[in-house]
Formats: structure tokens, sequence, C-alpha cells
């Protein structure tokens, strides 16, 4: 039983690991992000008004674009598995084309900022998945060295002598090293942007805002699957793995169960004092959790985001 827990983990972990980012497209912008795509030397810090006042404008800059289907194609054909069709029937996210190998910050004047790089982490577990030994913390370090280096020599560049392209001088000297670490380069970069560069307005020293690289899950995943390979104790996730039937799970969409959980006896006794009461779904959460602390302790109820 302990083995099939790890291997659905081992699954799961894979899947966060091997999954590509998505970049942004234009029609992503907002009130807070524009998001321009640079297929030449149309840099958006060259051609941008005045900021708000006490803001100034920051940019960054994914770098290493490349088609997302490409990626999932080449994964396939490393995994020798075809894709598999697709039976989910909930609502689905807009899927977006490209994805990229990092990001990192540039000031208003196209000025690389030091220790802004982020890397995905998911080339790394391709190349692992192909036979090359290499760490993602190792990946990180020597290309966050680089980018020092780099950053570093543009900087004691006087202004007026500085690459009118050095964005793109730097994310070559990155691709070229991410490539002799990985021994892989990544397809049809010719047919994608040569970046993708959110731009907003901030406050000076503090960096623009945007969406993580990698996902949350990774590493957790890894964790939890390392405790269940060594024998310990994984708690609730074991016992949601190993659950025989779906006898003791509700569905609280069932008028039946809605009205079992909803009865009267099975309301708590008080609540905290607010103008606001619980929604009928929150209250429903809360009543059934109520059997798993009948004879005392803590129970955690998880609210999706947005539900208050």
């Amino acid at each position: 039983m302990r083995r099939s827990v790890a291997d659905v983990l081992k699954y799961w972990a894979d899947v966060e690991a091997l999954n590509a980012p998505q970049a942004e497209e234009p029609a992503d912008t907002n009130r807070v992000l524009t998001v321009s795509h640079v297929w030449d030397a149309d840099y958006p810090w060259l051609k941008l008004t005045t900021p708000p006042p006490g803001r100034i404008f920051r940019h960054a800059v994914r770098f290493g674009i490349f088609s997302r289907s490409e990626y999932d194609r080449e994964l396939f054909r490393q995994l020798q598995s075809d894709k598999a069709a697709d039976h989910d029937t909930g609502p689905k996210s807009k899927e977006r084309p490209y994805t990229y190998l990092g990001v990192f910050q540039v000031n208003d004047k196209g000025v690389p900022v030091a220790d802004t790089l982020d890397l995905a982490a998911f080339p790394v577990f391709f190349a692992n998945l192909r036979g090359i030994d290499i760490t993602f913390g190792d990946y990180f370090i020597k290309l966050s060295a680089l980018f020092g280096r780099e950053v570093e020599r543009l900087r004691e560049i006087p202004e007026q002598e500085r690459p009118s392209r050095m964005v793109d001088s730097l994310a070559r000297a990155l691709l070229a090293e991410s490539e002799k670490l990985l021994s892989w380069s990544p397809s049809a970069m010719d047919r994608a942007p040569r970046m993708v560069v959110l731009t907003g307005a901030c406050k000076p020293n503090v960096p623009l805002q945007i969406n993580p690289v990698n996902g949350w899950f990774h590493e957790d995943l890894v964790k939890v699957l390392h405790a269940a390979e060594t024998g310990k104790n994984i708690g609730l996730v074991g016992a949601y793995l190993t659950e025989r039937t779906r006898t003791e799970r509700m569905d609280v969409a069932e008028l039946n169960t809605l009205e079992g959980i909803l009865g009267a006896v099975q309301f708590p006794e008080g609540r905290w004092p607010s103008e606001y009461p619980l929604t009928l779904m929150q209250q429903a959460a809360v009543n059934a959790s109520r059997s798993h602390v009948a004879g005392g302790g803590i129970f955690s109820v998880n609210g999706p985001p947005g539900t208050g």
C-alpha cells in the first residue's frame, strides 16, 4: 500500500517538475502590467511616457522563449508516450503558446538589475530525464554567478557607450550557459519572440511584482514522497490516497447531503460575533468537520481563494 502511495506522489511530483510555465500574451495586459512581445529591437523602455509621481518604470524580461507544444512533443518522445485524451469536462484556463527559461528585471533605461534572476526548473528535470546529472540548485548557482558578472560588467561601461542591445547579449550568454549545462537547446526558438517583457510602475528599489516562475507544489510533494518512501507518517495524505471506497466522502452538491449537514443539530453552539455570517458552503464545511473534533482537538478547513 505504501508503495502505491509513493508511486502516486512521484507521478504528481514529476508532473509538477516537468510542467513548463506559460509566457504572457499582449492580451494579458491589465491596469498594473503591460505585456510586450519583442521580436526585433522594439524594447518597451525606449518608448515610455512619464511614470506616476513617486514611481519608476521597471521591466521583467522573460528570455529563452519557445513553443510549449514543441516542448510537449520532445517530452512525450523522451517518455515514449502519446499524449492522453483529455476527458476533463470542467472549465479550462486559457492556454498560452510560449514558455521560457527564465526572467530578470531591467530599469527604465534597460540596464539589468542585480539579484533579479529567476529560472524555470523544468529544463533541469527534463535534462535529468535524459540522463544528465545536474540539480536545480547547481544550475541556479552557476547561471546566477554568470548573471552577476555580466550585470557588473555592463554597469561599469559608461552610459553613452553601453550597447543598445545589452539585454540581448545578457540573454544570449544565459542561454549559452544553460545549453552547456543541460546539453539541450529548445526547439523552434527562431519562431518565437526574442523576449516577453512585463512593464509596470513601482516604487524605487522595489522589484516589479510578477507571477512566480515555478509551481507551488513540487517541493511539498517531494517532501511527502521522501517521507512515504522512508516509512514515516504522512498523515491525511496517506489516508486520502489509500481510501478504498468513496463511502467516506460526501458530495455537498447533492441536496440530501446538504440538508443533513445543515440540520439544526449540526450547527456549533456559537460563532465569532461578526456582522457577516458564513456563506452556505462555508457553514456546510464547518458543520461537516465537527465530527472530526467531537472528542477535542483541531481540524483544518480549507477555503479556496476568494471564498472569504
